[in-house]
This record gives structure tokens, sequence and C-alpha cells, in this order.
């Protein structure tokens, strides 16, 4: 919980609702129900990525973190494991180039020929040579699965990692490295929690190498896409395959960074491809590919595609005044351009419903009355990360208001009531359609009509 934060509920003098502070600690509290049917990541104010369980809420300072649900298509291991160890093969076995070994009992085959330092029982190595285990000997494979290096052996690709795809200059080479330090650095401990990402070697090169990751898109709807990555150089993109067009550039030099790209519509419904430049050497990590017209919180794939649920919280409406009422709540936006998308909404068929929304250039309040919308708006182009304090206040003298950051927008004279559903439900349109994405906090309904200087 918070320091000092006061918990969802009803409250007198005037208040109905009061939403301080989003500190929920995963339970119905004050009458807010709280659910999301997955787990989530998140990053908390000092931006380190935390991951909360399924119905826990995931909260900082901007408030509850509201996310539409979304299905990471890439099907790569997004995060790389800690190691592992498939069972150890013996005497006749056939060892795969590119994969990493562990020596568990040595008497024939010369390992320093294939690839490791000794032949010490313990020792790891990449396989570099072909090897057919000779009487006495053993070894078990490490990070099994996985994969450990990509390269070309002259003749042809040697391609070692689930779902990733090397091609393009032959001296480029794909890895995985241990980088427990730069990762923690950048908030990622948890979420890389074995220390390692991809290495993207083509320092070598004279020509562009390329890393295809499964998993397409599947259709020519707004697709966003994401990753971590540190590069040493610039001219290193992300693209969608066969839509040249698509490209996002990766030019933060020598930090780690999330590269986004919102809402692009490829002509190509094809997969996420990287292209790393000649003498040029990249990192990555968490490659995503969602169909949404914005980024979201990572969805870690480990061998097939990720989901993560809605985000769903929401109170009773019983008790609640229908008109004589005002509402003050601050929003943090995730994304900049999300389309129409509703911060909250109570909906009780397509005729009646009631909420805020925002339509990608003005801020609306709007009550839905036997079919027909009585709007109050006010302008407002999105800034991600912005936080903005919006109220509206509903008379059955004077109609309703809306206010941005004291500013007040466009009235409507109607001074009918409001229609509710049984629940008010944050960041959606009260239907489960819409779904916002951001931060929504300090959410107070007043039982009164409030002057302009409160807003």
């Amino acid at each position: 919980m918070l320091a000092g934060a006061t918990l969802f509920g009803r409250r007198g003098s005037g208040v109905a609702v009061n939403l301080p502070l989003a500190s929920l600690a995963g339970k119905v509290a004050g009458g807010l129900t709280y659910t999301r049917a997955s787990g989530q990541w998140h990053q908390d104010d000092a931006g380190v990525w935390q991951y909360v369980a399924a119905n826990v809420p995931a909260f900082n300072s901007k408030g509850i973190l509201l996310e539409p649900p979304s299905t990471n298509k890439c099907t790569c291991y997004g995060v790389i494991p800690a190691d592992s160890y498939a069972a150890a093969v013996t005497s006749g076995a056939v060892l795969v180039l590119g994969r990493k070994y562990e020596i568990v009992t040595r008497a024939t085959t010369d390992f320093t020929t294939k690839g490791a330092a000794n032949n010490a029982v313990g020792t790891q190595f990449v396989l570099t040579a072909a090897c057919t285990l000779g009487a006495g000997d053993s070894v078990k494979e490490v990070q099994f699965g996985v994969g450990t290096k990509s390269y070309h052996n002259g003749t042809s690709f040697v391609q070692n990692h689930t779902n990733m795809t090397l091609s393009g200059d032959t001296a480029a080479v794909l890895t995985t490295v241990d980088d427990t330090a730069a990762l923690a650095a950048a908030g990622l401990s948890n979420l890389a929690a074995s220390g390692k990402w991809y290495k993207i070697d083509n320092s070598a090169g004279a020509a562009a190498a390329y890393v295809t990751i499964a998993g397409s898109a599947g259709n020519l709807n707004p697709h966003s896409r994401s990753l971590f990555y540190l590069v040493d150089g610039a001219g290193c993109s992300v693209f969608m395959v066969a839509d040249a067009a698509s490209g996002m550039a990766l030019n933060v030099i020598g930090a780690v960074t999330r590269a986004i790209k919102d809402g692009y519509v490829s002509t190509s419904s094809g997969a996420f491809q990287i292209s790393v430049v000649a003498g040029r050497t990249l990192r990555i990590l968490l490659p995503q590919l969602e169909e949404l017209p914005f980024t979201t919180s990572p969805m870690p794939t480990a061998g097939a595609t990720a989901t993560r649920a809605a985000t769903v919280p929401s109170f009773n409406t019983a008790g609640l005044r229908t008109n004589n009422l005002s509402e003050k709540f601050t929003w943090t936006p995730a994304a900049a351009s999300q389309g129409t998308r509703w911060l909250w909404g109570s909906y009780l068929d397509a005729n009646n419903y009631v909420g805020v929304l925002h339509d990608g250039t003005s801020l609306i309040f709007r009550k839905r009355i036997a079919g027909v919308n009585y709007d109050a708006t006010k302008a407002l182009t999105y800034v991600a990360g912005t936080a903005y304090n919006i109220g509206f206040r509903l008379s059955a003298n004077g109609g309703s208001d809306i206010f941005i950051n004291s500013v007040k927008g466009t009235a409507n004279s109607n001074a009918a009531s409001i229609v509710y559903g049984t629940t008010i439900k944050l960041g959606q349109d009260g239907n489960g359609g819409s779904l916002q994405a951001g931060g929504i906090k300090d959410f107070r309904i007043y039982s009164r009509v409030l002057v302009d200087g409160s807003f």
C-alpha cells in the first residue's frame, strides 16, 4: 500500500466516491472490484519493471495502470531463461552445431577440436565442428530448446535459436550473452532474470545482416512493434518482412532503450525483422508485435505467443446521484495516439450510457439518453506520460460542463439526468469495449455541483 493512501470508498461531506490513490493491494476495497485474468508487467516510479499476478492491481504514482487485452505475436524466447539442461547423451550421439554443451564424462573425443577450451568435466562450450560422441563420452545440452549460436559455416547458415532466423552477411553471428549489469541498470533485472539477451554481431560484415522473428501479423490491421535494444552505432532498424517502408530506426546509441512504433498499417502481413548494418553490434530483448494502435507493457514469449488480459476496475452505481453531481480524476495516457477510447463508462444498453472518452482530438463527457448523445467537449491532444486533471459537472439547471486542468470546455445545455448501468468501469466504455491504456487516480464523484474554481 502506498504511504498515506486512502482506499477507494464512499465518503461523506458530499463525496459519493473517492479513489485518491490506487492502493488496493490486490483486494476488493471500499466497493471497487479489480479483475485481470492474467499477470501484468509494469514500471514502478524508479523505472524498474515489476510483475503482478492475475487480479492484483499494477500501480505507481500515476494511479491504477489500465491496459486493454493484447497478444504478442512473436514466438521466439522474448527473454532468455536461466541455464537449464537436457538429459545427458552418450556414445554414438550426434551433437548439433551451434548448440551449447557441458562435458559430463570424457574418454575418447577431443572436445578442444569442437569448440571447448579444454576436456575437463564441467566445461561448457558451443559446438563449432561436427561431433559424434565416442566410447565413454557424455555431454548434456545447456539451455536446451533456446539456442546459443547461429552463424554461417562456409556453406550455409547454422540456425540455432528457437523461432529466430539469421540471414544476410555471412560474417554475422547471433548469440546469447550475459549482460546482467547493463540490464539491471535499465530496470530489466526482473524481466530478464537470467541476465542474458541476444547479441547480433555484424562487426566483421560487409553488408547488412538480418534476424527474422517467427510469428506474423496475419492481417493488415494496425500493429505496434517494440523491443529493448543496445546498439553501438547508427543504421540498424526493425521492420516488417517485405515492407521496407515500415522501418523503425534504432537510433539511440550506447544506452538500453525500448524502441516503439505505434499503430503502423503495413502492406505486409508478415513477420518482424531486425536489420543490423555492416560494422554494427546490436543487443536485443523482448521483441513484441501486437494488434493495437499503441504499444502496451511487455508480454514475454517462450517459444509461442503470449497474451495479457484486460484490466477491469469497476464499482457499483447504486446510490449515486443521476443529476446535480460533479466528478474529478487524474488521467495519464500511456500513448499519444489511441483512437477513440473511454476513460470510464457505465452502460445500460446501446441507447443509454454515460462516461468520459477521448476521440483522438477532444475529451468528451457524454450522456446518451434514448439514443441521443449530449456531449460536453474540450479539445485535447494527448501527450504520452502527461497527467491531466479532468472534471465534469451535471446540473439540473445548467446542463453539463467539462474541465481539463481547470480550463472549461464547451458546455452542453441539456439538463436531463444520467442513465447508469449497474456499474462504472474504469478504462473502458462500460460494455467491455474501447479500452484505454494509462494511469487513473484521485477519482471522486461528488453529490453536489462544484463551482468553476473547484476544478
